[in-house]
């Protein structure tokens, strides 16, 4: 029995374990797919304090190493469930094994819904990418693709148009569920398109105009963007070529708030007086 199990193993997962470690508990990090979390798709990190330029995947790897120096264990295996005995919690893995723990800790993380398109896993990092504030920059002056029409896709999208020659916006409605003020903020924008009634099957590697949208569409684009919640479990994506190398330095403006540059909201109307002989009880 150990005194910590940590489920998850990415940056999360991994410095709580650092945390307990010096604490004097003992840990064991579970983890079903590679350490590292989501950070290892990036295929360069230039946001992360003290370290100027570094790949997702040697960042995860560094962490973890971290980790794993002070004395963490750490077990490649998918947690199908937990029970609560009082005095310790059992942690069952899918290869039939058992884990016993005083406590738990989880840190499952996030994982994007996944379109199904052909070649998607292939080309994370490499033209695919799942969050605009992080790996935008590496995209500038190219044209790209927003898929979904939440507030989380258009808003990549406004941060996006600062940076890239064109976005088309591409949602499989003829309206958006976000927010009417972020829609009309990416109306008035020249470099941004909305290809609306519309789904994506495919990359297409030659470049031409948006076929008919009212069917489903190829893609023509060189590179992909997608969009969405980020607290939900969701991949999109799909696309083609290696992102150019950028420094954030140049783009800091596009990293401003989407909300600070919306028209102010309408003041609240008044509330209506009570009705006759309401006494507030």
């Amino acid at each position: 029995m150990v005194d910590i199990i940590v489920i998850g193993g990415g940056p999360a997962g991994l410095t709580a374990a650092v945390y307990a470690r010096r604490a004097g508990k003992s840990v064991l990090v579970l983890e079903k797919d590679a350490l590292g979390g989501q950070i290892t798709w990036s295929p360069k990190v230039e946001n992360y304090p003290a370290v100027p330029a570094v790949s997702g995947m040697d960042l995860g790897n560094r962490m973890a190493e971290q980790a794993m120096d002070m004395g963490a264990e750490v077990e490649i295996d998918e947690v199908l469930r937990i029970e609560d005995f009082g005095s310790h919690k059992r942690v069952y893995g899918s290869f039939g094994t058992e884990y016993d723990a005083r406590a738990v800790i989880l840190a499952a993380g996030a994982k994007p819904r996944k379109l199904g398109l052909k070649r998607e896993d292939e080309l994370v990092g490499s033209g695919v990418g799942y969050c605009a504030v992080c790996d935008g920059a590496f995209f500038k002056g190219q044209a790209v693709a927003v898929n979904g029409g939440g507030n989380s896709a258009l808003q990549d999208a406004v941060l996006l148009s600062d940076l890239c020659s064109r976005v088309y916006l591409v949602h499989r409605r003829d309206s958006f569920r976000g927010e009417e003020a972020l829609v009309n903020l990416l109306r008035g924008k020249e470099n941004v398109e909305f290809v609306l009634n519309a789904v994506i099957t495919g990359p297409r590697s030659a470049a031409s105009s948006w076929p008919s949208a009212t069917s489903p569409t190829l893609l023509p684009l060189p590179t992909f963007w997608t969009g969405m919640p980020r607290a939900m479990p969701r991949p999109m994506k799909a696309a083609l070529q290696k992102p150019k190398a950028s420094s954030w330095r140049a783009t800091a403006a596009a990293r401003r708030s989407v909300r600070s540059r919306l028209p102010p909201p309408t003041a609240p109307s008044p509330p209506s007086p009570p009705a006759p002989g309401w006494t507030g009880k």
